[in-house]
């Protein structure tokens, strides 16, 4: 690939067989609203590269490799929201330092507020710590500002438990529990005890 970012960029516009959302794809990091000259050269860096190898631990359930290669493109590059929050993540499953991996989630959160993934990340850091409902306003506070991530919506449903069913001799799904259900639900919110 040449060597300047004028001509990398100018390959890219070349590159039509692939679609933009084609060429991303694999990589959750990036912000929906990046442009493609953004993207080409954060590709291109060394701390990107560290990153996608530490994602890919992370996601493996390797935490420990994953940590060391975070650790380094959050050194090369100090102020990515996305590789603090990923730093915190795995310093909180690997050596379980809830103080620092929330610090560093949070700040990356205050850096980057519109990004559903960093609000995901705090999350599973509060919920490591067995901090259920910090990570339930950590969520909601990512429903305010990244409204339409539906991830968010689908993590909510996780934490939020869930009613007895009103037979518990039938299955959850069975008509009559369904009907019950929302008509003991519709009850509830009308005294206020929801």
């Amino acid at each position: 690939m040449p060597g300047n970012t004028c001509e990398r960029w100018a390959g890219f516009e070349r590159d039509r067989n692939r679609s933009y959302k084609q060429w991303l794809t694999g990589v959750p990091c990036f912000p929906v609203k990046s442009t493609a000259y953004e993207v080409v050269i954060m590709m291109d860096t060394e701390a990107f590269r560290e990153f996608k190898t530490g994602l890919t631990y992370l996601r493996d359930n390797s935490a420990t490799r994953a940590l060391q290669h975070i650790q380094r493109a959050a050194d090369l590059e100090k102020n990515n929201p996305y590789y603090m929050s990923y730093l915190g993540v795995a310093l909180a499953r690997t050596y379980q330092k809830w103080a620092d991996a929330e610090r560093m989630c949070d700040t990356a959160v205050r850096l980057k507020r519109n990004q559903a993934q960093l609000y995901l990340n705090l999350a599973e850091v509060y919920l490591s710590a067995g901090r259920r409902e910090d990570a339930r306003e950590a969520l909601l506070s990512g429903m305010k500002y990244a409204r339409r991530d539906i991830r968010l919506n689908i993590a909510m449903a996780k934490l939020t438990p869930r009613r007895e069913p009103v037979f518990t001799f039938l299955e959850r799904k069975h008509p009559l529990n369904r009907h019950f259900g929302m008509l003991r639900h519709r009850t509830l919110q009308a005294f206020g005890k929801d």
